[in-house]
């Protein structure tokens, strides 16, 4: 079957594209801004790019207030983020975190996931995700 992408309105067009590759995982994406305080939100549109060097990315959708997000702030400010990945354990507290919270909500708490310190970068990871990616751009 063909498309016209083009020619499609955006939300259709992402409805779409988010329906045509399944099953798709979903990441809690862990960021820290400039004042110190810790986000979480989660993310379908992610994915590895490459190993060599190792890239990750993370897609970003248009707030519908026309405004950016905690975590595209924070990771402006700090270049910093963790792609923690969901699993079956940590898919109700997922849902939690997918509320559109107002800004400088911790989602973390209100899902009452632990977190622990990273290696390499600031945000920290979940505990409870079964792998972490930490990025630094």
């Amino acid at each position: 079957m063909q498309f016209d992408i083009d020619g499609m309105a955006p939300m259709d067009r992402y409805e779409l594209l988010l329906g045509s590759i399944v099953p798709r995982p979903i990441a809690l994406v862990t960021t820290v801004g400039s004042d110190g305080r810790v986000n979480a939100a989660p993310y379908s549109l992610f994915n590895v790019m490459g190993h060599d060097p190792a890239v990750a990315m993370i897609s970003f959708l248009t707030h519908p207030e026309a405004r950016l997000t905690d975590t595209e702030n924070n990771i402006l400010a700090t270049k910093e983020f963790v792609i923690n990945l969901v699993s079956e354990a940590v898919a109700e507290a997922m849902n939690i975190i997918c509320i559109d919270s107002p800004p400088g909500i911790n989602e973390l708490e209100l899902a009452n996931l632990k977190t622990t310190a990273s290696v390499r970068v600031k945000p920290p990871r979940i505990i409870a995700s079964p792998a972490a990616l930490s990025a630094a751009s």
